[in-house]
């Protein structure tokens, strides 16, 4: 794929080819992708550089202090291996359900989420960066902690690291889930009758949003791990973390809320074009039926009057009441409901624990 393609999918690609990062791939083009170059960074530097400077310098490396800790680098290297495969996911659903032939401005779809949003999360979590280190905890407090390998990790790891790819990982799930759905229903976009599935064309799609959502699920539970693992693990490691409180289990509760949320706009917003586009249809199919009977409005005096165009019409009809009005099977729908269900069930389990 050209430079000015890739370009397009991540924020975190422009500014890394701008910089030179395509004239690094043409020299060695085994680098993986510039956002998975920086997921690696990011892991290595916090659980081992980091970790071992804090070993060296008389600290404690926080994963024996917390062991469920080291799911926070491993969630921030998966995130940016996904961010990518998401990426390439669409532009392959992109070509699968053919966005070309079926609206008039296919161009509209080759972003998913625009770059001042994700310019917007990288600010959100250098402000947090920013507000951990200056206001709530505090530079003199946090070199107490770690000394200066848990300064660089708040003031450094934190925004420019977790924060880029977290954002990037945010802006595609916000991408697929709300902004494509959108885009298809506000556009021109055409359902394809003739699908021997009887999803319009847009089984693709479905798939897409429910893959995206299940990796939310996995950040999800990771989050439950970081939130609730200190806790249970402390018998093992002989630290005094408090159990989560009240306001805990609500803050995990409002961002699963808000997840369901995002599934059931994107799919309503799919659910509405699909009805919407088959309504228009049958009308104009009904139409065209009733021009070719005389007094189509009596069944015991109407009359076929050209019955060719009859059958024709009659053959189209049949094949868009077969078409369902959401991009998704028995069976999808089955995956989606566990998937909406798990993260409240795994919080409970762990906060009886």
């Amino acid at each position: 794929m050209s430079r000015d393609v890739r370009a397009a999918d991540t924020l975190f690609e422009r500014v890394a080819f701008g910089l030179g990062f395509d004239r690094l791939k043409e020299r060695m083009p085994w680098i993986p992708h510039p956002l998975i170059c920086w997921g690696i960074g990011v892991f290595v530097l916090d659980l081992i550089v980091l970790q071992g400077i804090k070993e060296l310098t008389g600290y404690t490396a926080t994963f024996f202090v917390n062991p469920t800790w080291v799911i926070q680098p491993v969630l921030v290297l998966f995130a940016s291996f996904v961010v990518i495969f998401l990426h390439d996911r669409y532009r392959a659903v992109l070509e699968e359900i053919d966005v070309a032939a079926r609206t008039t401005d296919p161009d509209r779809f080759d972003t998913l989420a625009p770059h001042s949003f994700r310019a917007f999360l990288y600010l959100l979590f250098l402000g947090y960066g920013l507000w951990q280190f200056g206001i709530n905890v505090g530079a003199g407090t946090i070199t107490e902690i770690g000394g200066v390998a848990e300064l660089l990790g708040v003031a450094v790891v934190i925004p420019f690291g977790y924060g880029v790819i977290f954002s990037e990982f945010l802006a595609t799930y916000v991408g697929i889930m709300l902004v494509f759905p959108r885009k298809v229903r506000r556009s021109d976009f055409r359902l394809n009758f003739l699908d021997p599935e009887g999803l319009g064309g847009l089984r693709p799609a479905g798939e897409l949003m429910k893959t995206t959502y299940y990796f939310l699920v996995v950040g999800l539970v990771g989050f439950l791990v970081v939130l609730y693992g200190p806790a249970i693990v402390d018998p093992l490691t002989g630290s005094t973390y408090p159990d989560p409180g009240v306001v805990t289990n609500l803050l995990f509760t409002l961002v699963w809320v808000l997840s369901i949320v995002t599934m059931i706009y994107g799919l309503s917003q799919i659910h509405w074009f699909m009805k919407r586009t088959k309504r228009e249809e049958l009308t104009r199919l009904d139409r065209e039926l009733r021009s070719s009977v005389v007094d189509p409005f009596d069944l015991d005096t109407f009359e076929i009057a050209d019955e060719d165009r009859y059958n024709e019409t009659n053959r189209r009809i049949e094949y868009v009441t077969k078409t369902q009005e959401y991009p998704t099977t028995f069976t999808m729908w089955m995956q989606i409901l566990i998937g909406l269900i798990l993260p409240k069930a795994i919080q409970m389990v762990m906060a009886y624990l």
